[in-house]
């Protein structure tokens, strides 16, 4: 019975929890100290989620969960306000480092899909969108770094809008789907790192690629029409702030805003804020503020504010 107990070195006779305790006294400097080769800085109250498959690929987990809410919340020039309907929305999040010798590699996908539900039982589209760059930043150890970067921003699921004919028979027409409105950007430029994994990027050399459908009228007497996709090509200047910081252990202050010009026009202009503040209540329940302010001159002709109340559950997909 007492083989049972003890490890496969039998000739040492030493208990199996106590062999385990010494396997964990043994490795974990050394894993210690393949973070601190990996060049990661964390905070006390940041565990250090380094993984390592080989001795060139070293990449971080900092920021992966799933967000299930309902909320309030206050527009202006954006959404019309109605009394009865609750909303409902999925986010998605997932931020990741990757660390070669003399350069690093910032990843980040955002996804939200939000619901309206009415009280008569109908459900509309609400929010949906999906964000992805990659940052690849030059000289790991200094502040100011010259970048290459790729944003994709774009819609997922298919749209649709009714065209009413002089009968009172409704047509459906698709007005937007995936990459409809979309733009992607391809940019150089230079960023100043502060913070663990906050940033802002200057690219003076950023080219822009847009997608968006517009209404064809082919029928003026009964303005009756379809929606076509439209393509364009701009070359610009582009500013990203990136944050991603925690105040404290319940507090942490999200950030993702970007910005595109290439003349004096506002038609000429492409301005996205988003910025949420989380309060975590319990392990698994946060209260969020979130503003967004957008302005797309090729959709709206005026700037869009929302100001969110989020309370919903958290699912935590890694350790951070």
């Amino acid at each position: 019975m007492q083989a049972g107990k003890t490890s496969v070195l039998g000739c040492l006779k030493i208990p199996i929890h106590k062999f385990y305790l010494i396997c964990l006294f043994i490795f974990a400097p050394a894993q210690s100290d393949a973070s601190k080769k990996a060049g990661l800085k964390a905070a006390s109250y940041l565990p250090d989620s380094t993984f390592s498959f080989e001795s060139k690929i070293r990449y971080r987990v900092y920021h992966e969960n799933i967000d299930v809410s309902t909320s309030f919340i206050i527009a202006k020039n954006s959404l019309p306000q109605y009394s009865s309907f609750f909303q409902f929305t999925e986010f998605y999040r997932l931020g990741l480092k990757r660390l070669a010798k003399k350069s690093e590699l910032d990843v980040s996908l955002d996804s939200e899909i939000g619901y309206k539900y009415y009280l008569d039982s109908v459900w509309e589209l609400n929010q949906d969108r999906f964000d992805m760059s990659i940052f690849r930043f030059e000289k790991l150890e200094r502040r100011f770094r010259y970048t290459y970067s790729l944003q994709i921003n774009t819609s997922l699921l298919p749209r649709y809008k009714t065209r009413y004919e002089q009968n009172d028979s409704g047509i459906k027409l698709k007005s937007g789907g995936l990459f409809d409105p979309g733009e992607l950007c391809l940019a150089y430029g230079f960023a100043w790192s502060f913070w663990d994994f906050s940033f802002l990027n200057v690219s003076l050399a950023t080219i822009k690629v847009q997608s968006v459908s517009k209404y064809i009228i082919d029928a003026p007497e009964t303005s009756a029409g379809y929606y076509k996709k439209e393509w364009k090509i701009d070359y610009g200047l582009s500013v990203n702030l990136r944050i991603n910081h925690r105040l404290s252990e319940r507090i942490q202050w999200l950030n993702q805003s970007r910005l595109f010009f290439n003349s004096l026009d506002k038609t000429k202009l492409r301005l996205s804020i988003q910025n949420q503040i989380e309060y975590r209540i319990i392990r698994f329940v946060k209260l969020s503020l979130s503003t967004r302010i957008d302005y797309f001159p090729v959709l709206h002709t005026k700037v869009q504010i929302v100001q969110e109340f989020r309370l919903g559950f958290e699912w935590r997909l890694s350790p951070y």
